[in-house]
């Protein structure tokens, strides 16, 4: 017996090398992520992403897996991530992505919990006419660790009451709802265990998807990336299937060096980079990458 074995395990072997080589492997969320990551650093300007686009940047390289205190070798992203000294919300996004840099680090956590609670009155925290301030609080709180904790919470409270009456939400309290909107709060509800009630926002985004499968910044806008974008990570964070015809739309969109907001339009950095978050997201979620994004 013990012949045979060893007569039958180098055939074994070899066809599976030979089926590794002639088979190409699956595409997986994180090496789309991180191939759409190594094309937007490529493109750099002296060798730094634009300071606008780096928190954005940060948590996609870590939502697909690569470390931003060493990606891009030469000039590590995390290397450029500021966060400024100006009004609550333009401090938010790159000290969410700050957390998410650097895990486990209690100095880089204790700065960040006072900056969010620091905008915190009670109820809700920043400006009470605005939802995101509230939406990347809780997002920032939930990567710390503190997202059933009471500020959290009646943040939650806040921006699920703020949800208009169509199922979608604006980014003011009172405005006109939006997809980019509506898919962030969903997305920060869910981060603090308070997803929103799935059929009114089941509702407001099919509205604004196109029969195409992409979706308009609202009912009747024209189908863009970003709102496509959201769109998905709404469904995600409410645990719904994602329509195969939103992932096709998207996949549609990839051209050379990235993903354009618009069909038929070059590579767009934000786009690129907050796709490779989505990829991150899904990779997370455990969803099988459709096979519209083989591109072979």
């Amino acid at each position: 017996m013990r012949k045979v074995v060893a007569l039958v395990a180098p055939f074994g072997l070899l066809a599976l090398l030979l089926g590794g080589c002639l088979s190409p492997a699956a595409p997986t969320w994180q090496g789309l992520g991180q191939t759409t990551l190594a094309e937007l650093a490529a493109q750099r300007t002296e060798g730094h992403f634009a300071p606008f686009l780096v928190p954005y940047v940060v948590e996609a390289a870590v939502r697909v897996g690569l470390e931003p205190a060493e990606w891009p070798q030469g000039r590590p992203v995390a290397d450029d991530l500021v966060v400024p000294n100006e009004p609550y919300f333009s401090t938010l996004r790159p000290t969410f992505a700050r957390v998410l840099a650097n895990p486990g680090d209690r100095d880089v956590e204790s700065q960040a919990l006072a900056a969010v609670l620091a905008g915190f009155d009670g109820h809700q925290f920043g400006d009470a006419s605005k939802t995101l301030d509230d939406a990347f609080a809780l997002f920032t709180l939930a990567a710390l660790g503190a997202g059933s904790s009471a500020p959290a919470q009646a943040a939650a409270g806040f921006l699920a009451a703020s949800a208009n009456a169509t199922g979608g939400w604006s980014y003011l309290a009172t405005g006109t709802p939006d997809v980019d909107s509506t898919g962030i709060v969903v997305a920060a509800l869910a981060a603090v265990g308070r997803p929103p009630p799935a059929g009114p926002v089941e509702a407001f985004l099919t509205r604004a998807t196109s029969l195409h499968g992409g979706s308009g910044a609202a009912p009747g806008a024209p189908v863009n990336c970003q709102s496509t974008v959201w769109a998905i990570r709404a469904e995600l964070a409410l645990g719904h299937p994602v329509p195969a015809m939103a992932w096709s739309f998207l996949a549609s969109l990839r051209v050379a060096r990235g993903w354009s907001a618009h069909a038929g339009e070059a590579a767009d950095a934000f786009c690129s980079v907050e796709v490779a978050t989505l990829f991150g997201v899904a990779h997370q979620a455990g969803v099988p990458v459709p096979s519209a994004f083989s591109f072979e």
